[in-house]
């Protein structure tokens, strides 16, 4: 039995919630209909991802989001009449119910096909692990500051120079960041620039114990040269939620993790409009602010599977075909496709072109409903065998691996949100950065993995 009393009164409590939530903005002229398909999305969310005895897992983040993108945010788009970027969308409940049942089926195969490929995920003792290295202590403090130095540098100098630039993202310095083409602008945000953090996590991962001064210089470099003030929400969370895991991972529990992820996506959608607001000439009510956050874009990955679904635009493939050679350039393939965001903005007349375009609406804007099928048929067996690997398959040798797994966990909620066109690109980039940060590490520092079983 994988609920036990404690964990059934915290997923009453999760159900509890956005239950309460569709009751208060209940709208007794509408159906019921809708409700009830959202909280079973919801209810559905919950046991699949009590259904595991990992604390954490891709897995129970594509649940997360869809507990809050397809659950609390679909109950507050119907009943509120909530549209983004002026969307032409007049939907009955008939409709809303057969999109819900949709995504329901969805989620009923991802969870299917991850556990048909390795069997359940099980966290596993596995003792304890540890690096030693024959190269001095010198070298090993001096090396990794080496590198995020250099990496802080030419930050710096892609901010010319100024420090107000690099902390606000051009917001309150000196002038006009210089413009760079679309493909520098992804190695230089989510290759060079993430190898400040890689570089700390790494050097965590092979030095558990020790050098705390070295961590700390390593820490406050990242601070300084991709502070959160400075990064999107997406440059942000790939940049710090790894290390929080990481360093937090004997911690963490299933509702440690449910929470955080929850809080982190709710307070940083917050502090984005709070940002925004002007604080020196406008008086404003926080909890306001927050409620009206949920108007914003920031929660429009739910309507982009409405539009699609709704208005049937199928292109049949040409969008996949287009992520699987994105590194081609648009000056050899002039007829590349744009992002699924810009196809669907353009195709309903939207005051935005950079939306949230979700995996199921992907899949139904590739190959109509069987590409809804299709997809969470891949992308299940895929976070079936990566989660198996990191929980079952303990490979402590296998930095590359367990560490890009940290990684993928903030990178997978990207992907999840869309469109796959942005979503890919950057998390290939990030993945390879963690791949040479721990090539890097291994040719600098002759590792050997000593094991010594758990008493």
């Amino acid at each position: 039995m994988f609920l036990t009393p404690k964990k059934l009164v915290q997923a009453l409590l999760l159900f509890i919630f956005p239950l309460s939530v569709g009751i208060s903005v209940f709208d007794s002229s509408k159906s019921v209909a809708p409700l009830v398909s959202s909280m079973a999305i919801i209810l559905y969310s919950i046991i699949s991802l009590y259904s595991d005895k990992a604390p954490y897992s891709l897995k129970a983040t594509i649940f997360i989001f869809a507990y809050i993108f397809f659950g609390l945010i679909s109950i507050l788009n119907y009943y509120l009449n909530i549209r983004y970027w002026d969307a032409p969308l007049n939907i009955d409940a008939y409709e809303f119910v057969f999109a819900n049942i949709w995504i329901l089926l969805f989620l009923i195969i991802i969870q299917l096909s991850s556990l048909t490929v390795n069997g359940r995920v099980a966290k596993v003792k596995s003792g304890e692990f540890y690096f030693v290295c024959a190269t001095s202590k010198v070298l090993i403090s001096s090396l990794p500051v080496i590198i995020s130095l250099i990496i802080l540098f030419y930050n710096f100098y892609l901010n010319n120079f100024d420090i107000l630039n690099m902390l606000t993202r051009g917001k309150f310095g000196g002038g006009d960041l210089p413009e760079r083409s679309l493909m520098r602008y992804i190695i230089d945000s989510y290759f060079i620039i993430p190898i400040l953090s890689i570089n700390l996590l790494v050097f965590l991962y092979f030095f558990p114990v020790g050098f705390k001064k070295t961590k700390i210089i390593l820490f406050i470099i990242l601070l300084t040269g991709a502070s959160p003030t400075s990064s999107t929400r997406i440059v942000a969370a790939f940049m710090y939620l790894p290390l929080i895991f990481f360093i937090f991972h004997k911690r963490i529990t299933k509702l440690s993790y449910i929470l955080f992820i929850m809080g982190s996506v709710f307070i940083a959608m917050f502090l984005i409009d709070f940002f925004r607001v002007n604080l020196m000439d406008q008086e404003f009510d926080y909890f306001e602010l927050w409620l009206n956050t949920f108007h914003s874009g920031h929660f429009d990955a739910y309507q982009s599977f409405l539009l699609a679904i709704n208005g049937n635009l199928t292109v049949w493939g040409q969008q996949l075909l287009g992520v699987f050679l994105f590194f081609v350039p648009r000056a050899l393939w002039v007829d590349k496709p744009v992002g699924t965001s810009i196809l669907l903005s353009d195709n309903f007349n939207l005051s935005f072109d950079n939306i949230s375009v979700t995996l199921p609406a992907e899949g139904f804007i590739n190959f109509g409903f069987f590409g809804i099928v299709s997809f969470a048929i891949v992308v299940g067996a895929l976070i079936g065998k990566l989660d198996f690997k990191f929980w079952k398959r303990f490979d402590y040798s296998n930095a590359e691996f367990r560490i890009g797994y940290f990684y993928l966990i903030p990178l997978l909620f990207f992907i999840m949100r869309g469109d796959l066109l942005s979503a890919l690109p950057f998390t290939l980039s990030v993945l390879s950065a963690v791949y040479l940060t721990v090539k890097v590490y291994r040719y600098l520092f002759a590792f050997k993995l000593i094991s010594r079983s758990a008493k």
